[in-house]
């Protein structure tokens, strides 16, 4: 026999199936992933999830794990020591409030993008010359993490003792800049530092400081000097007088030339590759007037607290050269009683400077020779002597000349045949 249909009312419960899913962030990031129906696939309402450590790729750490009966999202924070990429991959549960268990879990991939972090570091740099600053790539590496072409953006640097020159820029890989320093002691040029790791990632990390010791470089104007023919010049220039000398505790400076040419000057010689610490010649002045010398010098100086030298710009020295009389010796003929008169002729006699005067003391007695006298500042060579004998008698000056711009200068002897 039939019996009356009745109806049989199933419900069925949904499960979670759920797509792998991916989030991406910097070091130090924290990443917030809430699946849903359609998207990422199945996901009942009241759902919650919970999971444990991840595995990975790189240097990470994390924080943030849940347990059952977990919560609606998935999220945690993600540091890396690295410099390159890493991944973090987490096995996901889920927790269905409908009394079904069986739903599969699923992963979520996070990539960790690196982020710089950089040590403050120092350089030294010469004014004038560009210096370039690169941090060394790698994680940990001796600047600290340091991302294969990290962008480097910085702004105009605080700086001592009135340096200019000091600009913002970006730049990928290396911190440049170049800075003229005013002073004769080193100074210094303080840049703060953004760095960023390059694209996709475009993690930005805490600034650093860039501390850069300026040298300076001498900066010497024309030095000029007089001296007299065969004794030795010396110039030492001084900082704020001659210009910019780095000096003492700040710098040694030292110098260097080439040996110069003038016409009718002798003695010039280089001082070169070491350097001296003034600038000195001996120089002959080999005519009657006065001559010129023009010495181009190359100052270096170097520090004690480290970088390279610093080489300045090239400056002249010009050094005057006064004649001196230098005089061969000379002779006379006089008769007895008469005035002999002998004046010195440059070229002939030797080298005898316009205006130069002669002096003398009265020479040794001579047997027979009488009137022997000195003579004082006078513009040659005269006396008038009597022989008593009868036969030429000689006697012998030894004359002083004093040329107009050097003074007393070398003797010579002039000597005076007394005919009776």
């Amino acid at each position: 026999c039939t019996g009356a249909q009745f109806s049989v009312t199933v419900t069925v419960n949904p499960i979670a199936q759920i797509n792998t899913m991916t989030a991406v962030v910097c070091s130090e990031g924290t990443f917030t992933l809430t699946p849903t129906t359609g998207t990422n696939g199945i996901i009942p309402v009241g759902t919650s999830f919970f999971w444990g450590a991840p595995s990975s790729t790189g240097s990470l750490t994390w924080s943030g794990t849940e347990v059952s009966p977990g919560v609606a999202s998935i999220s945690g924070t993600l540091s890396s020591t690295s410099n390159a990429v890493a991944t973090a991959t987490y096995q996901v549960y889920s927790y269905l409030q409908n009394g079904c268990t069986n739903s599969a879990t699923f992963s979520v991939v996070v990539t960790v993008n690196p982020r710089p972090y950089i040590n403050s570091m120092t350089a030294v740099s010469c004014e004038g010359v560009q210096f370039t600053i690169t941090p060394t790539v790698g994680a940990p590496g001796p600047n600290g993490i340091v991302p294969l072409n990290t962008i480097y953006n910085w702004s105009e640097p605080i700086v001592t003792g009135g340096m200019t020159g000091g600009l913002s820029g970006t730049r990928t890989g290396s911190i440049i800049g170049n800075l003229l320093n005013p002073t004769s002691t080193q100074q210094t040029a303080v840049y703060t530092v953004t760095p960023t790791a390059p694209a996709p990632g475009s993690c930005s990390g805490t600034p650093f400081t860039v501390t850069v010791t300026i040298n300076p470089s001498a900066a010497i104007v024309t030095l000029m000097t007089t001296v007299c023919n065969g004794l030795t010049f010396r110039i030492t220039p001084t900082d704020e007088t001659d210009g910019q000398v780095p000096t003492g505790t700040s710098g040694s400076t030292t110098y260097r030339w080439s040996a110069p040419t003038a016409t009718a000057i002798s003695g010039a010689a280089a001082q070169s590759p070491t350097g001296a610490s003034n600038i000195f010649g001996t120089l002959s002045n080999t005519s009657n007037i006065v001559r010129t010398i023009t010495y181009l010098i190359t100052p270096t100086t170097t520090y004690p607290l480290g970088g390279a030298a610093c080489q300045g710009a090239v400056f002249s020295v010009l050094v005057t050269v006064n004649p001196s009389a230098v005089i061969n010796s000379m002779t006379a003929v006089a008769c007895t009683g008469t005035t002999f008169s002998a004046t010195p002729t440059n070229g002939i006699n030797g080298i005898v400077p316009f205006g130069t005067l002669y002096s003398w003391s009265a020479p040794a007695p001579v047997t027979n020779i009488s009137n022997l006298a000195s003579g004082t500042s006078l513009s040659n060579v005269t006396g008038t002597l009597t022989n008593s004998s009868n036969a030429p008698i000689t006697v012998t000056y030894l004359i002083t000349p004093n040329s107009p711009l050097c003074g007393n200068n070398a003797q010579f002897s002039l000597v005076a045949t007394i005919i009776p």
